[in-house]
């Protein structure tokens, strides 16, 4: 990781010849400012209602009450030259009969930037302690905690292409006497990723920007070194701000995953992250979600999955104060056994989730809304299949 901050900082300083075009400072767009300060508060209550399975469990699913509070601030702060960000959230988890799923979850972000006129450094640190389900295989809720720190720079190239070069670090760290299926989490699961990236950005107009993004990465397991792993990828991409026609981001590209342990297997192939969004007449709005990568498992014999979902939501405008809301999705979960090659593994899990509701709105930034959930996920192992539905209402200001 030394290496990698140097190499950071002596490309920095070789390349300061210039910085992107700027982006409007949120300063200006926050909903209360006292001098240098600036302010945007906003809470959240959700899932305020029935959830049929609360364990996740294929026979006698329990059902229980419950709702999340989500309060949060972001904050600005002008130092000179300096900018200094930050968001906190408290997630508040309510369940009125099983109270061993009842949790206080934080989570964090700060970042110190200084944009001079052709180069902006920076560093940041994402921290989260909770106890939120980690993704679509652990039905769990075991407290975990992340942590990244990275520390990179913008510099200017051209008239309108510029680089981003960063290093980082992310720590994991399940706490230790968390077991799962028979598994301890921390055992398995405990590492630290370091990672260098470069970004090329070409930005083609004021509203969509062109990129192509290198990572280098490397895992380093605590107590399961089996685990361990390297990983290159390239993955071009597009950028659209949210004010163009279609908005959000866009990556597709390769992959190289080495896996460093006796017998475990390696992945060579395509991965992608999407977020599109695109706004019909004004008055519908259609997003979608893909994502193909690789996580983590905690299986044993089989050290990781090729994750692959795609997620569709529309929302139709009725009136000013009125809207429904559709989605659907799917995560398929393609394990990789130790000791087998791709074409030789067979276990692939399903998980499907759809439903809608019905939102009102008090105000610009108040929603009040009724949503009907339906989940279920369909295994090769059928002590891995469960179904579910949620019904809950949920209130949002200013998120």
């Amino acid at each position: 990781m030394r290496i990698s901050l140097f190499f950071v900082t002596l490309v920095l300083s070789i390349c300061v010849t210039g910085f992107a075009q700027e982006q409007p400072d949120p300063y200006t767009t926050a909903r209360m400012r006292f001098g240098p300060v600036a302010l945007t508060p906003g809470i959240a209550l959700s899932n305020l209602g029935i959830d049929t399975n609360v364990f996740n469990e294929v026979q006698d699913p329990k059902k229980d009450f419950t709702t999340t509070l989500a309060p949060q601030i972001e904050a600005w702060l002008r130092m000179g030259r300096g900018r200094l960000s930050g968001r906190t959230q408290l997630g508040l988890v309510y369940y009125q009969q099983y109270s061993s799923e009842r949790s206080a979850n934080t989570s964090s972000e700060v970042r110190f930037e200084v944009p001079w006129n052709r180069f902006k450094p920076f560093v940041s640190d994402l921290f989260s302690n909770t106890r939120e389900r980690p993704g679509y295989e652990i039905d769990a809720r075991a407290r975990h905690i992340e942590n990244t720190f990275s520390i990179g720079g913008d510099v200017k190239l051209g008239a309108k292409t510029d680089v981003q070069v960063s290093a980082y670090r992310t720590r994991v760290s399940f706490d230790a006497d968390v077991l799962f299926q028979g598994s301890n989490l921390s055992d398995l699961l405990n590492r630290k990723e370091d990672g260098l990236r470069t970004e090329l950005r070409y930005h083609i107009t004021p509203l969509t920007t062109f990129l192509i993004r290198g990572d280098a990465q490397t895992y380093r397991f605590d107590f399961s070194p089996i685990r361990n792993a390297d990983s290159v990828r390239i993955t071009p991409g597009v950028q659209f701000e949210p004010f163009a026609l279609v908005n959000g981001t866009a990556f597709v590209g390769l992959r190289k995953y080495d896996a460093l342990g006796t017998g475990a297997p390696s992945y060579v192939g395509p991965v992608a992250a999407l977020n599109l969004g695109y706004t019909l007449l004004g008055r519908t709005r259609l997003s979608v979600q893909a994502d193909r990568d690789i996580a983590h498992s905690y299986e044993v014999v089989e050290p990781y999955y090729l994750l692959t979902g795609q997620t569709g939501t529309a929302t139709h405008r009725l009136s000013a104060t009125w809207d429904v809301r559709a989605t659907a999705g799917r995560q398929r979960l393609d394990y990789r056994r130790t000791g087998t090659t791709v074409a030789g593994q067979t276990r692939v899990d399903f998980v499907t989730i759809y439903g809608g509701g019905v939102g009102y709105y008090l105000g610009r930034n108040t929603r009040v809304g009724l949503n009907i959930d339906q989940y279920h996920r369909k295994s090769d192992r059928q002590t891995r299949d469960y179904n579910g539905l949620r019904v809950g209402a949920s209130v949002t200001y200013g998120t």
